[in-house]
């Protein structure tokens, strides 16, 4: 019979290609098999990146029980001891069902540890911080498998990552206000991955008393969601949000069922009465769950947008409070000082989404005029798609007129206009397209990108900075490397500048780029000039965790990161070099401010 916290470490050596990191000189691993108190778990080990140190990995690991058959479209249940058997943990886990994926299965809600050490019996005296990682995508695809976000760097540091799996998309998110669709699924898993490490992580020598949440774009998004969540409360004591809120113009409402039913609609499931509604329920419990994610991209509306589909959702009154994840829109809440008080850094990349408007070669950018003349015909109808604030209202055209004022101070959105406006280039020539982005795509493209990520980051740290106790760092990643998630596919080149994701290569190993078709990431080493962002983010990391100085010394020198407060907005810009600013785009967020004042 297991005893509660008695564990068990035996090494068993075998032979593997360790693909996760990519390390050419690591060609054998070794199984490591760990009883903890919920069974007997075989891993295997890694090798960082530069300093050749073991990682422990345990991969695919069950934090709840599987969310199938009946328990589709339920709140996830903690897992079960499995004491009757030893649980593989040494092969990839499954990523949860989505457009593109590999191994994808429903039963998907598992997560990965990599630690330095092992802590057999309790022995080990100073336990490691833990980071856990929330994985980005729209909250309809990706995963934490450990070819997408891999340990090879972080694990130079003192730390325990853990990298967590959440259902997505409809089986995640839907929500239609009542017991059978209840929402909210996919931050109740990461509720309960948080809870796991609280209870579980001991015996990866973690300490659970030090647990720091991180997350890139929709990750960050469901993190500013932990911020203020009831069932959240104590399990994390800091927070890193990385291009990403859900504090924004569209507000989480009681239900979704109008996605819910183009959902039953695209699996062919009845939807035409209210009385339909049982009906549905028990085609949609019955539908396969590949098909789920094979109909995702049917729910963007133009060009890729909105880039959030799925928004949390404010449970009904009636549901008991220990199952509701948000209790009223999370703005209220903190506005009020309903705010988990732990220091959070937070941010953005400068460029973040200005790829989008690039979606092929530059030759058939500079030729290709039809997207921005359906956007100028049909600009009332897709800007509130595209900038994601309320539609169909007297409101919504007011808004969209301050938008087109202030982007594009009232000429025709197009390429064959924008000769006005300066130095335009209808060219083929590559070498040209800084002329051509700077005079007249910049307006249009930095209109998306204040409307995705700097204005609900912006007002994300201004209410908690006003509201809570604990601190705010606030920053903005400019740094332009060699490699970026997206290039130019015929010269290979970064464009879109700083783009959203770009600042994640130099915290993870990454060796299949299934989201990312352009996308080429080495691994650094210390002679790459781009090492000096592995050493200052990990490092930054490991020192935020331990609950110090988000700059140490030993990297950043003397550089004080002040912080983030209303009355002082100062960030620091991770260039070449650190910086330490003031009131990043000062009059461009007051516009926005005016627009949509709290």
């Amino acid at each position: 019979m297991l005893l509660r916290l008695s564990f068990v470490i035996s090494i068993i050596p075998f032979a593997t290609r360790c693909f996760v990191l990519a390390i050419e000189n690591a060609t054998t691993a070794t199984a490591v098999t760990l009883r903890t108190r919920l069974g007997t778990i075989t891993g295997t080990t890694m090798t960082t990146i530069n300093d050749g140190r073991a990682i422990y990995a345990f991969r695919g690991l069950p934090y709840a029980e599987p969310p199938t058959g009946r328990q589709r479209f339920k709140p996830p249940q903690a897992v079960k001891p499995w004491d009757d058997r030893v649980l593989d943990a040494t092969q990839e886990g499954p990523a949860c069902p989505q457009a593109i994926g590999i191994n994808m299965s429903e039963d998907c809600l598992v997560l990965n540890v990599y630690t330095r050490q092992l802590n057999p019996d309790g022995a080990v005296k100073r336990l490691s911080p833990v980071v856990v990682f929330i994985h980005p995508g729209g909250m309809y695809q990706k995963s934490s498998q450990s070819f997408i976000f891999g340990p090879g760097y972080l694990l130079e540091r003192d730390l325990v990552l853990v990298t967590v799996n959440y259902r997505l998309a409809t089986l995640g998110l839907a929500s239609t206000n009542e017991a059978r669709f209840p929402g909210n699924l996919s931050f109740k898993d990461v509720v309960c991955a948080l809870e796991w490490v609280r209870d579980q992580i001991v015996p990866f020598a973690g300490d659970p008393g030090s647990v720091t949440v991180t997350g890139q774009s929709a990750g960050s998004r469901i993190i500013t969601m932990l911020m203020v969540s009831p069932m959240a409360r104590g399990l994390f004591h800091r927070a890193i949000a990385m291009s990403g809120s859900l504090i924004t113009p569209i507000s989480p409402r009681a239900g979704q069922r109008e996605l819910v039913l183009k959902q039953a609609r695209l699996l062919q499931c009845p939807t035409s009465r209210r009385s339909d509604d049982d009906r549905m329920y028990r085609c949609l419990m019955r539908r396969p769950a590949e098909l789920y994610g094979s109909t995702v991209q049917s729910f963007v509306e133009w060009q890729g947008n909105p880039t959030t589909i799925w928004y949390p959702t404010i449970e009904p009154s009636d549901t008991p409070l220990e199952q509701r994840f948000i209790l009223e829109e999370p703005k209220a809440s903190m506005l009020k000082g309903d705010i988990h008080n732990v220091p959070l850094v937070i941010g953005i990349t400068l460029n973040e989404f200005k790829f989008k408007a690039f979606p092929g070669s530059s030759e058939s950018l500079l030729k290709n005029d039809s997207m921005f003349k359906v956007l100028a015909k049909n600009w009332y109808e897709l800007a509130p798609i595209a900038f994601q604030y309320e539609r169909g209202t007297a409101r919504s055209r007011w808004i969209s007129d301050k938008l087109l004022d202030y982007y594009f101070k009232n000429q025709t959105i197009s390429y064959r206009n924008a000769d006005a406006l300066g130095q335009v280039c209808f060219t083929t020539d590559v070498s040209k397209i800084d002329i051509f982005w700077s005079d007249f795509l910049f307006p249009s493209l930095q209109l998306y990108v204040d409307a995705i990520m700097h204005f609900p980051v912006y007002r994300t740290a201004n209410l908690i900075a006003r509201n809570s106790a604990a601190p705010v760092y606030y920053y903005v990643f400019t740094y332009q490397g060699p490699y970026s998630i997206y290039r130019w596919p015929d010269t290979k080149k970064p464009k879109g500048g700083v783009a959203h994701g770009d600042d994640l290569q130099y915290l993870f190993t990454t060796t299949n780029c299934i989201y990312y078709a352009n996308a080429e990431f080495p691994a650094y080493n210390r002679t790459d000039p781009a090492y000096l962002y592995v050493r200052r983010l990990t490092s930054m990391w490991e020192s935020f965790a331990k609950g110090g100085d988000p700059l140490p010394k030993d990297v950043f020198g003397n550089i004080t990161w002040e912080r983030y407060e209303e009355g002082n907005k100062y960030y620091i810009e991770f260039s070449e070099d650190v910086t330490l600013k003031r009131d990043f785009h000062r009059e461009t967020m007051i516009f926005w401010d005016s627009l949509f004042p709290i």
